[in-house]
């Protein structure tokens, strides 16, 4: 472990001064060699923090012992909104149920975060009895806690009397953005309320809607265009996934030759968005790439159409597993078969825009960066942007996320997980590089498929665009971040993995192999 304090500690340094560090450059380089993808216990054995929430957690308790009694309330909605920072979200439930039952105590001015984030717990939680509490505490406060009417009105009818239907434009776009009449209503009385990014996802909806597809590509190009991105060539309705009819013309590159990119893609039965999902990324304007593609032994025709993109760009290298084993766990095993100076992700159901690689590594170099991601759009099936509960269509990306290839050689592999490992990995990269490393480009350069075949849609596994964060992934969430602030003597990787197997999203490694393409 001295050495990887040792490496650590330059990489930090390195980090701190924007540059290289003379002769030690060569010590990093080397010793990233003996480190490169560890797990996350022999990274967290070290204290090496650089995310600012982390650093400002690790102080609380100094900060809590030098408080006044009369000041600990206060100090305690600060941790509350530290400890959803990092992504522990089941303490911080706890927290502000413990501050619910103290309310009458806090001071006045920490009561507007409280009650921010006490909305924020029931969304995530999705627990009645939250509100109940809140009610017993004081009838009264509940009533300024507003929610959407589309989640008000699967509340107990004795709670809807007592909590407000939100009235806020973004409330009103959360309600009303997947029907026709509500996307002309939020159009026709919310103008002048509407961001830009509002405006654009309802005018793209309506012209889904109405099954216009003319108007469709017109609203596309037209909030691409406002990102500076190229449009789309054509759109068609008469598919069941208007991702698969999207065509796009490919611009000529705006940069040299940054270095080869890898891009790593699972899949499992996904025969019918596949060949779109690949079809995107062979299309990138930033041609100096190879796609890593890996079955992970579906039961459909998947790997034929995998193949069938590999016999016609050999850029292509075509994978299966040895046995079924999740996402996560192909990319720890793609990653050592890859060769690029780049390393990115995508989905198997996911759309890509042409200029989405090159976007990115424009933006790696202008700031000077180790991890950038990109933001998407949710789109169901008929070509309809999904608004989540904060008004908001254009999302953070984790599964765009591209970094350096040294980046491994920092932050741990990828965990043993059937959903949200890519979660994690990042919340790892902000700890361990910080967010002057790593930013997120806000550009919607993806536009994901929002169907019910997702794991973010499957039954216990839920993420929803009405903030709830299912149990299963919420304990998750809790020990990985446990282990990250409180490191690896006291949260072990026995202890992560322990909690995967408890709620049945362990995925144990099985390894990959090559497939020749005219198998």
């Amino acid at each position: 472990m001295d050495r990887l304090h040792q490496y650590l500690d330059l990489v930090k340094r390195r980090g701190e001064l924007g540059r290289s560090v003379g002769s030690a450059d060569f010590l990093i380089e080397y010793l990233g060699q003996e480190f490169f993808m560890l797990p996350p216990a022999d990274v967290y054995s070290v204290d090496f923090v650089a995310g600012k929430f982390y650093r400002q957690l690790s102080e609380w308790g100094q900060r809590v012992r030098s408080t006044s009694r009369a000041q600990e309330l206060d100090v305690l909605v600060e941790y509350a909104y530290l400890l959803q920072k990092v992504q522990m979200i089941e303490s911080f439930l706890g927290v502000i149920r413990y501050l619910v039952c103290q309310l009458p105590s806090i001071p006045e001015e920490s009561l507007g975060k409280m009650f921010r984030l006490f909305r924020l717990a029931f969304l995530v939680g999705g627990d009645v009895s939250l509100l109940r509490l809140m009610w017993q505490v004081d009838a009264e406060v509940l009533s300024y806690v507003t929610l959407p009417q589309t989640i008000h009105q699967t509340l107990p009818a004795d709670l809807q009397d007592a909590i407000t239907v939100g009235e806020s434009a973004d409330e009103q776009v959360f309600d009303r953005h997947n029907s026709l009449a509500g996307v002309r209503r939020c159009l026709a009385t919310l103008d002048g309320q509407l961001t830009d990014e509002q405006y654009q996802g309802l005018s793209l909806n309506q012209a889904a809607l109405e099954k216009d597809p003319a108007r469709y590509a017109e609203q596309l190009n037209h909030l691409f265009g406002s990102f500076g991105l190229s449009g789309v060539s054509s759109v068609d309705f008469t598919s069941d996934n208007v991702l698969s009819s999207l065509r796009a013309p490919t611009p000529d590159c705006g940069i040299d030759d940054q270095g080869l990119v890898s891009i790593i893609v699972s899949c499992f039965n996904a025969e019918d968005t596949v060949g779109y999902a690949l079809s995107s990324l062979r299309n990138q304007t930033y041609r100096n790439v190879e796609i890593l593609v890996c079955d992970d032994g579906s039961e459909d025709n998947s790997l034929p159409q995998i193949l069938t993109h590999a016999a016609l760009d050999s850029r292509i290298k075509v994978f299966r597993s040895l046995k079924n084993q999740g996402t996560y766990n192909i990319r720890n095993a793609l990653i050592h078969e890859s060769k690029g100076q780049y390393i990115t992700f995508h989905d198997s159901d996911d759309w890509a825009h042409p200029q989405k690689l090159e976007e990115q590594l424009v933006f790696m170099a202008e700031e000077g960066l180790e991890v950038c991601s990109a933001r998407w759009i949710r789109v169901d099936p008929a070509g309809a942007a999904v608004f989540f509960v904060d008004g908001r269509a254009y999302r953070f990306c984790v599964v765009s996320t591209m970094v350096k290839r040294s980046v491994f050689s920092v932050v741990p592999r990828f965990r043993p997980s059937l959903v949200a490992a890519d979660t994690e990995f990042h919340a790892s990269c902000v700890k361990l590089l910080g967010e002057s490393r790593v930013q997120i480009l806000n550009k919607p350069l993806l536009l994901g498929l929002w169907g019910e075949g997702s794991l973010t849609r499957a039954e216990g596994l839920k993420a929803e665009n009405n903030g709830y964060v299912a149990e299963r992934r919420r304990r998750y969430s809790e020990i990985s971040a446990r282990q990250q602030v409180l490191g690896s003597q006291i949260v072990t990787d026995e202890d992560v993995v322990d909690v995967l197997k408890e709620n049945g999203i362990y995925r144990a490694f099985s390894g990959v192999e090559a497939v020749v393409a005219n198998q």
